[in-house]
């Protein structure tokens, strides 16, 4: 099948090292038969070094059915290499 895969994110950057941001994404279709799902999150960013961060996130569904879930907490650690 096709799909679309819209995206849109907002960041705002209140210190050199912490990153607030928001987004909204979803799928045209989730799969054969299935129809549009669209899920939006937010969270922080906190840069640790120069090459070391770690992030804060919380999403939720707004419609559909896109990735199987209603709420979801995460968080993350990025390194640069």
């Amino acid at each position: 099948f096709t799909s679309v895969n819209p995206d849109i994110t907002f960041t705002w950057l209140p210190l050199w090292n912490l990153q607030f941001y928001g987004e909204v994404y979803g799928q045209s279709r989730t799969g054969s038969g299935l129809g549009s799902g669209f899920d939006a999150d937010g969270g922080v960013q906190y840069l640790l070094t120069p090459s070391c961060e770690v992030d804060l996130e919380e999403g939720v569904r707004l419609s559909g059915n896109l990735g199987g879930f209603t709420h979801y907490f995460g968080a993350g650690v990025g390194f640069l290499f």
